[in-house]
């Protein structure tokens, strides 16, 4: 709800920004806008409707970041 309601125009790079402090940058744009577009027509397919689907894309955008390498760190 959150990239939604603050990043509406631009979930991927508030994703990014909410999840690791920092800018995307364009090579990781591409490849997460791809991703979420993969993952709504996913959903889509299994019956979802569209804004369903879209959210739940960012669901799994926000997932993947979350289980990211550059996510975890040492204390």
């Amino acid at each position: 709800e959150r990239l939604e309601r603050e990043f509406a125009s631009a979930p991927a790079s508030g994703a990014i920004l909410v999840a690791f402090s920092r800018e995307a940058s364009a090579d990781e744009l591409t490849v997460l806008a791809q991703f979420v577009a993969q993952q709504q027509e996913r959903h889509e397919r299994l019956g979802v409707t569209s804004d369903a689907a879209r959210r739940l894309a960012l669901v799994d955008l926000s997932h993947m970041l979350l289980a990211a390498n550059e996510f975890v760190y040492v204390d």
